[in-house]
Order: C-alpha cells, then sequence, then structure tokens
C-alpha cells in the first residue's frame, strides 16, 4: 500500500548499511546545496528588492555579482547565501532520507517525498523568505500574514512536486515511448519539470510578497502590481529554479549515486575478505613455539594461548620453519 511501512528483516546489504547511507545522503545534499546556493541567493534578494521597490532586477543583481568576484569568501558567509544553502540542504536531504527508507523498508516513496520535502522546504523557505523580506524589503519588520503563509504553501507543494515527484516518471516516458537515451532523458526531465512550474508559482510568490509589503492594497492593486513584474519575476525566478533544482538535483542524484557505489565497493571487498580462509601465525603467550591456525568464513579468531603476528593468505606457499612446530 502506497505510503505504508511493510517491516521485513535488515538482511540486504542496503540494509545493513542504512546509517552509512544516510550519512551519505546528508553529504550529498549539502554538497549540491553549496554548489547553487550563492547564484540562488542573488536571484531571490533581487526579486524580493524588485517587488518592494528598493533595486531593480538588474542592478540588484549587477551590485551582488559585484560582490562575489571582489571578496569571495566574504559574499559565500553572507547569512542570505547561508540560509539558502540551508534551505537547499535540508529538501535534498528530505528526499534522499525518503528515497532511501523506502528502500530498506519497503514502501512506496511518492507520497512521502512530496510531503517531506514540501515541509522541509516551506519550513525553512518560509523563514528564509521572511528574513529576506526584512533585511531587503522597505517596510518596518513585522509578523508574516496568515494568507503569505497559504500562498508560499501552495508555491512550495507545487514546486516540490515538480522537482522530485515528476521527472522521474517523465523520464521513464521519455525514454520508453520515444526512444530518448536514458540519460538523456534524465536531464532533460529534471531541467524541464521545475523550470515549467515557474509560469504557475511566480503569481504566488509575488502575491505571498505582495500581502506582506502592502497589507492594505485592493485585488485590483495587486493584479496590477503583479501583472506588471510577471514577465521578468517569470524569468529571475527560472533562473533561480534551473540551478535550484535543475542543476542541484541533478548534482545530489549524481553524487548520492557515486557515494553509494563506493560504500558498496567497500563492503562488497570486506565481506570477499572475510569469507577467504586465512592462515594466522602466533606465539604462545608464554615465549614457546610458534603454532599454525588455519581460520575459516565466518569472523577470524584466534586458538586459545596464540598471541597475534601477521595474516598469510592460505594460498600462497609457506616456508619450512612456518609449518615445522617442532
Amino acid at each position: 500500500m502506497s505510503g505504508t511501512f511493510q517491516p521485513h528483516q535488515h538482511n540486504t546489504l542496503e540494509d545493513e548499511l542504512l546509517g552509512q547511507h544516510i550519512f551519505a545522503d546528508l553529504i550529498a545534499a549539502m554538497g549540491a546545496s553549496a554548489m547553487v546556493a550563492p547564484f540562488v541567493s542573488v536571484i531571490d534578494k533581487a526579486i524580493i528588492q524588485n517587488q518592494a521597490g528598493a533595486a531593480s532586477l538588474e542592478s540588484s543583481i549587477v551590485s551582488s555579482f559585484q560582490s562575489l568576484v571582489r571578496d569571495p569568501m566574504t559574499f559565500l558567509r553572507r547569512p542570505e547565501v547561508l540560509m539558502v544553502w540551508t534551505v537547499y540542504g535540508v529538501t535534498y536531504f528530505a528526499a534522499n532520507l525518503v528515497n532511501t527508507t523506502s528502500k530498506a523498508y519497503d514502501y512506496q516513496a511518492d507520497v512521502p517525498r512530496l510531503l517531506a520535502t514540501t515541509t522541509a522546504n516551506m519550513g525553512a523557505g518560509i523563514a528564509k523568505d521572511r528574513a529576506y523580506a526584512r533585511m531587503f524589503g522597505t517596510v518596518a519588520p513585522r509578523g508574516l500574514p496568515a494568507s503569505s503563509y497559504l500562498f508560499f504553501f501552495s508555491r512550495d507543494l507545487v514546486t516540490m512536486g515538480a522537482s522530485f515527484n515528476v521527472p522521474e516518471p517523465l523520464a521513464h516516458e521519455m525514454h520508453t515511448k520515444l526512444g530518448v537515451p536514458a540519460g538523456a532523458a534524465d536531464v532533460a526531465a529534471q531541467l524541464f519539470c521545475p523550470v515549467a512550474m515557474q509560469f504557475l508559482t511566480t503569481p504566488m510568490h509575488l502575491l505571498g510578497l505582495d500581502l506582506y509589503n502592502r497589507p492594505l492594497s485592493s485585488w485590483r492593486q495587486r493584479y496590477l502590481l503583479i501583472a506588471s513584474n510577471y514577465q521578468k519575476t517569470v524569468a529571475a525566478r527560472i533562473a533561480r529554479i534551473l540551478p535550484a533544482f535543475g542543476f542541484g538535483g541533478l548534482g545530489n542524484k549524481k553524487i548520492r549515486q557515486e557515494e553509494r557505489a563506493w560504500i558498496k565497493r567497500r563492503q562488497n571487498a570486506l565481506h570477499k575478505g572475510m569469507k577467504e580462509p586465512v592462515v594466522v601465525l602466533g606465539r604462545d603467550r608464554h615465549g614457546g613455539e610458534e603454532g599454525l591456525v588455519r581460520q575459516g568464513p565466518d569472523r577470524p579468531t584466534l586458538m586459545p594461548g596464540l598471541l597475534p603476528r601477521p595474516v598469510v593468505p592460505s594460498m600462497l606457499p609457506l616456508p619450512a620453519w612456518a609449518v615445522n612446530t617442532k
């Protein structure tokens, strides 16, 4: 049943290494987020300042990139950059965590992944939007109205579905029905879906901001403002979402795949090593003669009374002194 946990025995390689996989998921999420956070923060700041009338999109973007070029280390430590890094880090991690646990516990990931990513992105994203509105807006800091929260939630729900749930089945359809190579289909779907949704989510975003900036405006005034800013804001949000959930999503997926492949190779090597019989040379704890111990496929153990000496593979010929115990 979709979304229902089905407990089972942890007897597969992936289950045994669940903790390592989850840690790898976190590293992949934060690494991918770090690659896109500086660029996304520039666009987010420009949209906020343009909406509030503090600066135009173009001047805000140019100013931010000038700061990035002049002193990149200082720019990367700015609160607005760190907030964006956190938002996308926790969002990617939420998706990774559901993908990992759905395989370990055998449950359908679609609905839990949508809920997890929306909750993570909405919680961190709304906190970030609220901070941005206060930092770069033109009104005195105050609480975000409930109506703004509603529009931001709707925006995030659509965006998360387009970023984490739709690309995989769309890529499958492109591959099976249109003959697009699997790798190219994955890339195209991951880039197209989040971008396409910006035409729908941009009005939600602008309306949520306008309810904060101009709480007493009429709906006609809000419509006129959104209409006048729609095209350039869509373009800006596409420029923002393309790295955030397009390239960032691909980066997160690639890093995660590489980490999981490394964990699997490492575990297979350890598993193989434990199954090969080995010969252990040891010395009597009382200083007596050396003895010979052959160990089986289980966890290696030494015969009582012997201290460990170097391990020698059993297939190698042993010198006469090693087998002569007299």
